[in-house]
């Protein structure tokens, strides 16, 4: 009798792993090691391991294989859905043409901690249309912050959405945000809209990107701090307006011209602030009259100082950058490239070591970046 007891109970033991080392083989992915980089292709499937040679197909599944501060890159044109971005990443899509086609949705959603720090670099966001007489625009918003501690956005552009081509509105931090070549157009809304809420702020840096055919080019509401440099706002129902404590603040080399100027909300349209205002000269009690020179003194005149003032070389070919450095006393330094998706900023400078009206020695080097044609795969 004790030894059938015996059989039975190795028998029951014998069952009892089994089932475990089944269990264990049935573990979903998502509880395997995840990848810092990732890929998402055109013939990708999601329920790959989004590897290199296993690519998945679009940025929300590639994302969930993807680890904290990880990248995303795309082997080909992919279109790759839209995707919410709770974490600190890095979408590259740069030289691929990849997208994101956000009809009636929003394209990107970045929701994320407050130390986490979010890249979007070379998207096409496109809305796509709708048969709508008050808007044409399918797209909601082309990327939304609501969260994060930094969000960069390079090399991208936005076209035809419904309320914002970018809509800014922290809850729970206080992020900073450049806009870096971003091109925004066809936003029945707004082209760029920082509004932060429940007290928080923004800081936020729009650089050498385009803005048009929008309802309103840029908002700045309480808590926003809008500085632009570089940027060309042109075509809009509005140019720029504050709303309550808002700031536009514009650091340089802007072109806001061609845009609307009927009764706007709030503040009503605003003229950017200097970015960087002189300060007034202290009170000094005036000096005494020097007095006359001698008869036979000269008094010679100082000699010019020469000097290199930087001017603003984006867009232009490294042959025409380089004549107008020279004739602002200035010197071509390092040249970089740097691959690009839009043809018409190949061969031609899209960045600058220092920034146009610094001011430094005479035969100061100044270091560009050229625009160069992707290789094809």
């Amino acid at each position: 009798m004790t030894s059938l007891s015996g059989r039975r109970a190795c028998l029951r033991l014998a069952a009892v792993l089994l089932t475990l080392a089944a269990s264990v083989a049935l573990l979903p992915a998502a509880a395997q090691a995840q990848a810092s980089r990732t890929w998402i292709a055109g013939d990708g499937d999601d329920s790959f391991t989004c590897s290199r040679t296993a690519a998945c197909k679009t940025l929300a599944g590639a994302l969930s294989k993807t680890a904290e501060g990880g990248e995303i890159n795309a082997i080909d044109a992919v279109a790759a859905g839209a995707v919410t971005i709770a974490k600190a990443i890095t979408i590259d899509l740069s030289g691929t043409f990849g997208g994101i086609l956000n009809s009636t949705t929003t394209g990107v959603i970045v929701n994320a901690g407050a130390d986490d720090d979010v890249v979007l670099r070379g998207l096409d966001i496109e809305g796509g249309g709708a048969v709508d007489p008050t808007c044409p625009n399918n797209g909601v918003y082309g990327i939304r912050l609501i969260n994060g501690r930094t969000l960069r956005v390079e090399d991208v552009s936005i076209d035809r959405q419904r309320t914002a081509g970018v809509q800014l509105v922290p809850d729970a931090t206080d992020p900073k945000v450049v806009l870096d070549n971003v091109d925004i157009t066809n936003a029945c809304g707004t082209g760029v809209n920082a509004a932060p809420a429940n007290a928080h702020a923004i800081d936020v840096l729009v650089r050498g990107g385009t803005i048009s055919n929008s309802g309103t080019a840029i908002s700045a509401a309480d808590g926003a701090r809008v500085r632009l440099t570089g940027t060309m706002i042109f075509g809009n129902g509005f140019g720029l307006v504050t709303v309550g404590t808002g700031v536009i603040e514009g650091c340089g080399d802007n072109q806001i011209v061609g845009n609307g100027t009927g009764a706007a909300p709030t503040n009503g349209i605003a003229s950017p602030v200097d970015c960087n205002p002189a300060a007034p000269p202290p009170a000094i009690a005036p000096a005494p009259p020097p007095p006359p020179p001698p008869a036979a003194a000269v008094v010679q005149p100082e000699a010019a100082v020469i000097a290199c003032a930087v001017p603003r070389l984006f867009g232009l070919t490294l042959a025409k950058a380089r004549t107008k450095l020279r004739k602002a006393h200035c010197a071509l330094g390092r040249v970089t490239r740097r691959t690009t998706k839009r043809a018409t900023r190949v061969d031609r400078v899209i960045a600058q070591g220092a920034d146009y009206g610094f001011t430094g020695p005479d035969g100061a080097n100044v270091s560009v970046t050229v625009g160069r044609r992707a290789r094809s795969s």
